[in-house]
């Protein structure tokens, strides 16, 4: 148990002048009777666990042992010293299910309250099932709510002229036994007649159920309406993308204006019914857009036609490295290795860019998702204008410029809107775009393209930075198609992370590619460390190692550096 005072500093407040070996034991006193009371009071709640449970199964018996001694009752099983069984002598043996037992308890209840015994063990049998499920119920506490719900419903009985009148050779007064013989035959029908009566006892019958049970109506009628509701439009839903799916780019589109359509005359109905003028859709004037430029479509993953005509060869190993043996290298010590033979790998080692799905996007298509983002805004009254669409490897920026007073963040809050308008998997707005006066709309491409190493290292880009940088680090492209390159030297830490299947292993082997194929191991030097064994172990053998890959994390390197380790290393 924790405590929120020191029971050092409790104990001292009691008692100042008490010598500290004496506070030392009582404070163990205290911590004692504290853990005595926390196991005290689990053991209590375990306790009363286990007699809820009891008490539900008691529930659950007793209602079923009254079942069946209703349904099997017959009068002629009760014994002979019942006072109100028959003068002939008793069924041997007896025809009820649980035997004499259950002919007198099912006797005693029809006596009592006629038809209505099947209430009671429908009550017994609900109440044990809830308590068992539901521990905290507390049955006790409804128990007059029940005994109201049973005679209640015992009065009606007796009242009804149709049914259960053949029960008389049961011996009972009626349909509702005794007591629906006397409050609802002898008081009621006397007192109120036969509509009064029946709707009074109706109103406390159902007053009493609501009470014994908790159910409130209203609750029931909203939870069945909402229910109806939502299988509608999961249904409309399902239909929908059976038909998204069945579908071209362009039907899908045509699809997806339809369901906006629908959308906006749902909104406008709601709006009319509450008196609200609708909005009309807002246009930007055309003097607005007089000085702006054209839009126009560029496609950054399309490739010449020469590239996707020209046969591709991969040249082998043979080709690309002068045959020659390399001394062994000693583990024990820094690698060693002939500078003057060294041979920079040639980029004809990296794989070509695969041509598939690279011959340029249809901009009709693309165009046609720009206008759905632009109608999408226009039906919750902002008004933009078509920018230019650019497609990247991996997402498509569609550029729009918003009018004069539209505040760009009522264009971010509706990211969820667009998302479901296009149907897209990933949506990101920038608003706006640094250095541009439009906002842009990312969206990610159902097919992703992948962009190869050997295209990054066959870039200007990446002649400029081999001169620019100290240790250019080739990492990929942007949304536009330009190659980013960086500089390991001007980066005081680099951290990769990313989830599962992200690409960090990637990332890293080509942060290292980049690395080797700019620099001999006189000029630059590693030391990896794998404690994982897992990501290094393939540059084993790399003569760039200053030592050999280090998979203890608590390896120490016993040598210091040599002038020739560090000589060239930037």
């Amino acid at each position: 148990m924790q405590w929120g005072v020191d029971p050092h500093y409790l104990h001292f407040l009691i008692n100042p002048y008490e010598p500290r070996q004496r506070l030392e034991s009582s404070t163990k006193e205290i911590e004692t009777c504290a853990r005595g009371f926390t196991i005290g009071t689990v053991a209590r709640s375990a306790k009363n666990s286990a007699w809820n449970e009891v008490f539900a199964i008691i529930l659950l018996f007793a209602g079923t042992l009254l079942f069946f001694a209703l349904i099997s009752y017959s009068p002629r099983d009760l014994p002979s010293w019942v006072p109100w069984s028959y003068l002939s002598p008793p069924n041997r043996p007896p025809q009820n299910f649980i035997g004499p037992f259950g002919a007198i308890f099912a006797s005693v209840f029809y006596l009592l309250i006629g038809a209505a015994s099947y209430f009671l063990a429908a009550v017994l049998l609900g109440f044990g099932a809830a308590k068992l499920f539901y521990p905290r119920l507390r049955v006790i506490a409804r128990l007059p709510w029940i005994i109201l719900f049973i005679v209640s419903g015992a009065c009606l009985l007796q009242l009804q002229t149709r049914y259960f009148f053949d029960w008389k050779k049961l011996n009972i007064q009626g349909p509702g036994g005794s007591i629906g013989y006397v409050f609802g035959k002898k008081l009621l029908l006397t007192a109120m007649g036969d509509v009064g009566s029946m709707i009074l006892l109706a109103g406390i019958y159902l007053s009493a159920l609501i009470l014994m049970t908790g159910l409130r109506p209203i609750h029931l009628v909203r939870e069945t309406v909402g229910g109806i509701r939502n299988g509608a439009a999961r249904f409309r839903d399902w239909r929908l993308r059976r038909e998204m799916r069945h579908a071209d780019i362009k039907e899908q589109l045509a699809i997806s204006e339809r369901e906006l359509a629908k959308q906006r005359r749902s909104l406008e109905k709601q709006l009319k019914k509450k008196g609200a003028a609708v909005p009309e859709r807002i246009l930007i004037p055309p003097e607005e857009l007089a000085g702006r430029p054209k839009p126009k479509v560029v496609d950054t993953t399309a490739l010449p036609e020469e590239a996707l005509t020209a046969p591709r060869k991969k040249p082998s190993l043979a080709e690309l490295r002068p045959a020659k043996s390399k001394p062994s290298i000693a583990v024990a010590e820094a690698r060693r290795f002939d500078a003057e033979n060294y041979v920079l790998p040639s980029i004809d080692l990296l794989d070509e860019h695969d041509p598939e799905g690279r011959g340029g996007a249809d901009p009709a298509e693309l165009e046609q998702v720009q206008a759905v983002l632009i109608e999408t805004l226009g039906q919750f009254g902002i008004a933009v204008a078509a920018g230019d669409i650019t497609k990247g490897p991996t997402i498509t920026r569609y550029e729009v410029y918003p009018a004069k007073g539209v505040r760009v963040d009522k264009i971010v809050s509706l990211e969820r809107d667009l998302a479901r308008a296009t149907r897209a998997e990933r949506i990101n707005i920038l608003a706006p775009i640094p250095g541009k006066d439009t906002v842009g709309i990312e969206i990610a491409n159902t097919r992703k393209i992948k962009v190869t190493l050997r295209e990054l290292m066959q870039s200007a880009e990446w002649e400029e930075g081999k001169r620019r940088c100290k240790l250019p680090l080739a990492l990929g492209k942007d949304v536009y198609g330009n190659v980013i390159i960086a500089d390991l030297a001007q980066m005081p830490h680099l951290l990769i992370a990313g989830t599962t299947g992200s690409g960090k292993s990637v990332c890293i082997n080509a942060l290292i590619a980049s690395i080797l194929f700019r620099f001999t191991p006189e000029e630059l030097r590693f030391i990896m460390i794998d404690p994982k064994v897992v990501e290094m172990q393939i540059y084993e053998k790399l003569p760039h190692l200053a030592f050999p890959v280090v998979t203890d994390q608590h390896y120490q390197f016993q040598r210091p550096a040599t002038e020739e380790d560090t000589k060239g290393i930037r």
